[in-house]
């Protein structure tokens, strides 16, 4: 679990090992079906993300960052323990035998019928 690690997935993603895609690769899976395969040549809606939202026009820098306020206010007591904290997170998210769960206090998750995690409140 990701717990109190970051808040939202815009804290953590995109990042280097799980970029946000500038095209639509024709060679990757598509659920376009194949009469539709011309539209590959468009870029992907990702690539718009990039260019008019993302703060900082990067498709492999997480959306948002912990902020460094001068006065010492902030979500964190220490900023370069939370940078280093979401760093670790980006590491095992890299994973793809990982699913990363933020939530500090998961009473239950099923996926599938299957409970994966439960706990207290």
């Amino acid at each position: 679990m990701g717990a109190d690690t970051c808040h939202h997935g815009g804290e953590f993603r995109p990042f280097q090992f799980s970029p946000i895609s500038k095209v639509i690769n024709e060679h990757e899976p598509s659920p376009l079906p194949d009469s539709d395969r011309r539209l590959a040549i468009f870029p992907c809606p990702g690539s718009l993300f990039i260019e008019s939202v993302h703060p900082h026009k990067s498709s492999s820098e997480p959306f948002y960052t912990v902020p460094d306020i001068p006065d010492g206010t902030g979500v964190a007591q220490s900023r370069s323990d939370a940078l280093a904290s979401r760093q670790k997170l980006i590491n095992i998210d890299a994973s793809p035998d990982v699913f990363v769960i933020l939530a500090p206090r998961a009473r239950s998750l099923c996926v599938g019928g299957r409970e994966l995690l439960s706990g207290g409140a």
